[in-house]
């Protein structure tokens, strides 16, 4: 997958496609190229709605990493306007499955589904904006997505920078394990500006044990207005 990227040239629509199966990458894959799109195939999903299923859902091409403690994929502050689709992200422990720093702007994730399954660590995420640095990510779309964790591992997205008019719409967000898992969605910078969450759900069990302690942390946040919620459902106790 990392050579296929190398061999892309920047906004001019070129499009990697992932044939099913499972794609073990031995190395980190790098997104430093603008306006690509990485994609399996289409029609992998268990369901076709407007919002994600409730229960397990997998995409047909799968992506994992055989490299400890590493991310899937990366991007670079030149990786602006990247597509992501149709892909099923197995990420290892202490490691993300996207990992998006400061200055890549505009990242568009859609229709993939996240298996956060391995050893429970808080380190363990879906998708994180991973930098705390100067700056910002701006306008990044996380639409249609299933996260499915097995216990305590860290949030399925997680914005530890500023995150400029982040939207995570019609996702689905499952515990399926024996022990709490502490935030779901976790936004910690108090420079992040306008945060919209809508028609999701977080779908837990019942135990006073197993449950989501935090569909939606925004402590950090500061600012009045900065984060709006519409339409979402919160499942259990």
């Amino acid at each position: 997958i990392d050579y296929a990227v190398g061999q892309t040239t920047a906004s001019v629509g070129d499009v990697i496609v992932l044939l099913p199966g499972v794609h073990t990458v031995t190395a980190t894959v790098t997104l430093d190229v603008a306006g690509i799109t990485i994609t399996g195939i289409p029609g992998s999903q268990s369901t076709h709605t407007e919002r994600m299923g409730g229960g397990p859902s997998r995409c047909r091409s799968q992506v994992t990493t055989s490299v400890a403690a590493a991310d899937i994929f990366t991007f670079t502050s030149g990786g602006t306007d990247v597509e992501i689709a149709w892909i099923h992200f197995t990420p290892i422990t202490q490691g993300d499955a996207i990992a998006i720093p400061l200055g890549a702007d505009r990242p568009f994730i859609h229709d993939c589904t996240f298996a956060q399954t391995a050893t429970a660590t808080a380190t363990n995420h879906g998708i994180h904006f991973s930098s705390s640095a100067t700056g910002s990510v701006s306008n990044a779309i996380i639409r249609n997505c299933y996260f499915l964790a097995s216990g305590n591992q860290g949030p399925a997205i997680r914005a530890l920078g500023t995150v400029l008019g982040l939207k995570i719409e019609s996702c689905t967000f499952e515990l399926q394990g024996t022990a709490a898992w502490d935030d779901a969605i976790e936004v910690i910078d108090a420079g992040t500006l306008g945060l919209l969450i809508r028609d999701c759900d977080f779908v837990f069990p019942t135990s006073a044990t197993t449950v989501i302690t935090n569909c939606i942390e925004l402590t950090g946040m500061t600012v009045d207005g900065s984060a709006k919620i519409y339409r979402c459902y919160f499942d259990g106790d």
